[in-house]
């Protein structure tokens, strides 16, 4: 019974030095401040920047030429391709003379003069790569027929990025004034 005695005692004895040294130790200042509790926050995304096509807007005369960028906007996942349809919405102002193209390595339009062109290429040269904002489509040569105003609309019939993935870019408007 003696045994018995003595080991509740000694337990008791530890606990009481526990509890004392906790008491004390929580008294005291320490060398460092308490830290406040961290709270780890993700930034959120800005939302993606949507891809866009546009045209220049133009102010011409009767008889003249002006030419027009056709521009695809936030190009940032790369280009590998695309085709679209050019149209004048009021085919009586002015007519599509010529396409000039960057040097994509493949490009194609169909004839001209017309109010309606389609163009096509393929940047088999990787010139538009992931990360590009801004990428030059074509220059389109416009010519003024009568005096007025017309839109310029853009259908894209296919475009994809460097992923081979489509791309639907939102079309911005555009027009041509001729004086």
């Amino acid at each position: 019974m003696q045994k018995q005695n003595v080991k509740l005692l000694l337990v008791m004895f530890v606990s009481v030095l526990l509890i004392i040294a906790t008491a004390i130790s929580c008294g005291q200042p320490t060398s460092e401040p308490p830290q406040e509790p961290s709270i780890t926050t993700t930034p959120q995304s800005a939302p993606p920047t949507v891809p866009a096509v546009s045209i220049e807007e133009v102010t011409t005369t009767v008889g003249a030429r002006s030419t027009v960028k056709v521009v695809f906007l936030n190009a940032t996942d790369g280009l590998s391709g695309y085709m679209f349809r050019v149209f004048l919405i009021n085919p009586e102002v002015a007519q599509i003379t010529n396409v000039v193209f960057p040097d994509f390595g493949s490009t194609e339009s169909s004839s001209l003069p017309n109010t309606t062109v389609e163009i096509a290429a393929l940047d088999l040269r990787d010139i538009v790569s992931i990360g590009t904002e801004e990428v030059l489509l074509a220059t389109l040569e416009l010519e003024g027929l009568n005096s007025g105003n017309s839109g310029i609309a853009i259908e894209i019939m296919a475009m994809e990025n460097d992923n081979n993935s489509p791309v639907e870019p939102r079309i911005l408007p555009s027009s041509i004034e001729v004086r």
